[in-house]
């Protein structure tokens, strides 16, 4: 049943006793209504036209057909199409399931647990407070799932996703996207496409996926997988674990005691401060230690590796590798191949292993080995195999 806007008046022969009180106009987003329910159930069904549609309480069904409709579902557990046209729909208290339907919609869940969905069109889709589950349908869509524990999917062309407070999921979709995890632990998938990645405060993890992606872990301990493409991985703060999957990548794990993998790939990898373990992985990598006392290996391809500052612990492995220890009191094998090893600044043990080494000690008290093949030692200038 719906009920009509009333207008009260008062008529009578002679003067009146006191003036009758004004109705009170029921409203939408600052504009009167022209559609309003009921405190029951409600089956609510608007015009062509652009309506104003106050549901009020109940557990309500809402259709805005064609217009740009504003929408207002009041308390209870609403379901509300908006259909055509370009809408404003607030769903209000309680659990709601929402629609925006065909045009560029503003979508809003409100307290409870909703299902939001922006349809076609470059649609805001707002879970609000509650455990939401938003999706953006075709368009280019901003979801943020706001307060509660939110599930956020961006589906087709470019999106922008924000899980905001809460533990959320959030996947890109198809297209080009940028995820922001928000505060607290969150899981960030790109999908495909070139998409960047920013888990936030929290303990989180994010994934590339397909495309050259650009992740960033923020505080706290996270993980981090590029995925397939040439993908750009920070640590940031906290202990993280970074994974450049296939491609040429780049890697750095910021503060903190990180571990990074390479993967397939010619990759760029940076331990940064703290005390990492780094793995080149297939390719020819280039691998800074970082400040700390690092554990570095170097792959099976020709790698140039840097332990810098801090008593580093490093292995060529395969390929002809350059090597230098930097400062402190490192240990370094070359592996198989003809390897170049510098021992820095401090008291350095080289050992060339396998094929023809060249060995400098460098400044401190340093031990060269040179193992099997035709070596060159420096400081010392002799050594076993030397």
């Amino acid at each position: 049943m719906l009920v009509p806007a009333l207008a009260l008046a008062v008529a009578g022969l002679g003067a009146p006793a006191a003036a009758a009180p004004a109705a009170s106009v029921l409203e939408c987003a600052g504009k009167p209504a022209t559609i309003v329910g009921t405190p029951g159930f409600d089956d609510i069904v608007g015009t062509p036209a652009a309506d104003v549609i106050v549901a009020l309480d109940g557990d309500d069904a809402i259709r805005g057909l064609g217009g740009d409709d504003t929408i207002c579902g009041g308390d209870g557990e609403d379901v509300i199409f908006g259909q055509n046209g370009d809408d404003l729909v607030l769903g209000g208290a309680g659990h709601d399931i929402i629609q925006g339907g065909a045009g560029d919609d503003d979508v809003r869940g409100g307290a409870g647990h909703d299902i939001v969905g922006g349809g076609n069109g470059d649609d805001d889709v707002i879970g609000d407070v509650g455990h939401d589950r938003l999706t953006g349908g075709n368009g280019r869509d901003f979801m943020s799932g706001d307060a509660g524990d939110d599930h956020i999917f961006g589906n087709d062309d470019f999106d922008v996703l924000l899980g905001d407070a809460g533990n959320d999921r959030l996947s890109g979709g198809r297209e080009n996207d940028l995820i922001f995890g928000g505060a607290n632990n969150d899981i960030l998938s790109g999908g495909h496409g070139d998409d960047g990645l920013d888990g936030g405060p929290g303990n989180d993890t994010l994934t590339g996926g397909d495309g050259d992606d650009g992740l960033v872990g923020g505080s706290g301990n996270d993980q981090l997988s590029g995925g397939a493409g040439s993908d750009g991985l920070e640590g940031d703060d906290g202990n993280d674990r970074l994974t450049g999957g296939s491609g040429d990548d780049g890697l750095g794990g910021g503060s903190g005691d990180d571990i990074l993998i390479g993967g397939d790939g010619n990759d760029g990898l940076n331990g940064g401060n703290g005390r990492d373990q780094i793995s080149g992985g297939k390719g020819t990598e280039l691998i800074f230690g970082g400040a700390g006392d690092d554990i570095i290996q170097g792959g099976s391809d020709s790698d140039r590796i840097l332990g810098d500052a801090g008593n580093d612990r490093i292995h060529g492995n395969g390929g002809d590798d350059i090597i230098d220890g930097g400062a402190g009191n490192d240990y370094a094998s070359g592996g198989n191949g003809n390897d170049r090893m510098e021992g820095g600044s401090g008291n350095d043990r080289l050992f060339g292993n396998a094929d023809d080494d060249n060995l400098d000690g460098q400044t401190g008290v340093n031990f060269n080995n040179g193992g099997a093949g035709t070596n060159i030692c420096q400081n010392p200038a002799v050594g076993p195999g030397c």
